[in-house]
């Protein structure tokens, strides 16, 4: 496969199923959203109009919102109207977006990467969680003897090429002092990648959550190094497509309101909030608080740093050769809606 197309195509798998222990899509509600690719309205002067919102791999703040009724409530009031899908993958969310059956969903910065590969016109509203924890991890199985970074000199790593997961990787690798030319990647989305570590065909894994989770607890894998370990973020964005926001900027403020309320809602009843995301999804309530601790949900402004430490992500992926030339992130970041909405 050809560098060139490798970002835009390989799957996002890797954060969606991270926010929110594996969500699952829901087909119905995807058809909804592509039968209603043109009902948006101007939302001056209160004229009806339709926000589309997808949820990007089940994050529980979103299906908690959606669940409550809070989406519909606050919409209610500017006369939107609230359609709401499910997508498994970063690409399935940023492939509707392109085609404008979407209008928001939610995007860690490799998500963001594809869609600029895509010439997707996103912008990115509010700050949702730093990745430090849940979304990478270097493992490998039990009783394997690379105990450190510098062992993996010459050993087979499994990950997704042109993602979040391999932007980290690199940086890992970069703090041990080792090249990439060093390593042998296997490019392996996750249905792949799981099969082949768990036989032994990887000596390491670049997975996130819930799949260490799993490994970890399950097979008695090690964790070698993580985004915590190595203070490496991954940071994760609200992300909108960029026409929607100018035709209805009260529809964004209305949004982040919602989302706002949702984070509230956790911090002040946390047990309570974690057994009903594991109630909507039908998970392991264990599992799911693990993947809410890790996650520590917030809806802030984008800082100033995080937008720096964005910018020399896409830069490394164009020395990479995954995105084809270098952008100006700033220019996605627009902390006005979430200024506005607080």
């Amino acid at each position: 496969m050809k560098k060139s197309i490798w970002l835009g195509s390989i799957s996002l798998l890797v954060f969606a199923m991270i926010l929110s222990a594996c969500g699952k899509e829901t087909s119905n509600k995807s058809a909804a959203l592509a039968d209603s690719s043109n009902s948006t309205v101007s939302t001056k002067g209160n004229k009806p109009f339709t926000i589309r919102i997808g949820n990007n791999g089940g994050s529980n703040q979103l299906k908690l919102a959606y669940d409550k009724g809070w989406f519909d409530e606050e919409f209610a009031k500017i006369n939107g109207k609230v359609e709401y899908a499910e997508f498994q993958s970063g690409p399935q969310a940023i492939e509707s977006i392109a085609a404008k059956r979407l209008d928001v969903t939610t995007l860690v910065d490799g998500g963001v990467f594809t869609a600029l590969g895509g010439k997707v016109d996103l912008k990115l509203v509010s700050y949702l969680s730093s990745g430090l924890k849940g979304i990478n991890y270097i493992i490998v199985p039990k009783g394997s003897d690379i105990k450190e970074l510098a062992d993996l000199k010459g050993k087979s790593i499994g990950l997704s090429k042109g993602t979040t997961n391999h932007v980290f990787f690199v940086k890992a690798l970069q703090s041990a002092g080792i090249e990439e030319s060093e390593v042998n990647i296997v490019n392996l989305l996750i249905p792949d990648a799981q099969p082949a570590f768990q036989s032994g065909q990887l000596d390491a894994w670049v997975a996130p959550d819930p799949f260490t989770y799993q490994e970890v607890h399950k097979n008695g894998a090690s964790i070698i190094a993580s985004g915590e370990s190595l203070n490496i973020a991954s940071p994760v964005f609200t992300a909108f497509r960029s026409d929607f926001t100018k035709e209805h900027p009260e529809a964004v403020e209305a949004y982040l309101r919602v989302i706002q309320k949702s984070v509230d809602y956790e911090k002040a009843n946390y047990e309570e909030a974690v057994k009903e995301y594991a109630a909507l999804k039908g998970q392991d309530v264990t599992l799911i608080k693990s993947l809410a601790d890790n996650y520590e949900a917030q809806n802030e402004l984008i800082p100033d740093e995080v937008v720096a430490d964005f910018q020399k992500s896409a830069d490394l992926l164009v020395d990479l050769g995954y995105l084809k030339e270098k952008y100006d992130v700033s220019k996605l970041i627009d902390n006005s809606y979430i200024q506005n909405a607080k």
